[in-house]
């Protein structure tokens, strides 16, 4: 199944917002994902998004695998996007928090779909980290 990334390298995707967004529950962010490195089962990628919902102006990197038909990746952006109590966004100078992608490809569609998660942390009176998870879908073709 990698042979499908030596053949083609350019792929644009979606990423659904999940129940964990609250009412942003379904927004939608379009990016790019681009293949820079294919050794084995294994791929290295750079992803930039394109518009929608949470546009981090930053590029991600992503390493991941392909076994059979399944994918599994993490991406990790330059910059976190943060969000805060007035719900506007702004860009942290830390890495993101690792965002866990799997799903699996439809030959017939010539799709990939699956489920992504995040854990991050909020901070209380901005000293007391409380974790929680974030989670979406997503679908690459």
């Amino acid at each position: 199944m990698i042979e499908l990334f030596k053949h083609k390298k350019s792929w644009q995707g979606t990423i659904f917002y999940g129940k964990s967004y609250g009412k942003f529950l379904n927004e939608t962010l379009e990016f790019d994902f681009e293949i820079k490195k294919i050794e084995e089962n294994y791929f290295e990628a750079i992803s930039k998004d394109i518009s929608g919902f949470g546009v981090n102006p930053t590029e991600a990197f992503i390493r991941g695998e392909i076994n059979s038909n399944k994918i599994s990746f993490v991406k990790k952006y330059r910059n976190d996007l943060m969000f805060d109590e007035n719900e506007e966004f702004y860009l942290s100078e830390k890495e993101s928090f690792p965002i866990i992608y799997k799903g699996l490809y439809d030959e017939n569609s010539q799709t990939f779909e699956g489920d992504w998660k995040m854990k991050a942390k909020i901070y209380l009176l901005g000293i007391i980290p409380i974790p929680y998870n974030l989670k979406g879908t997503w679908k690459m073709h």
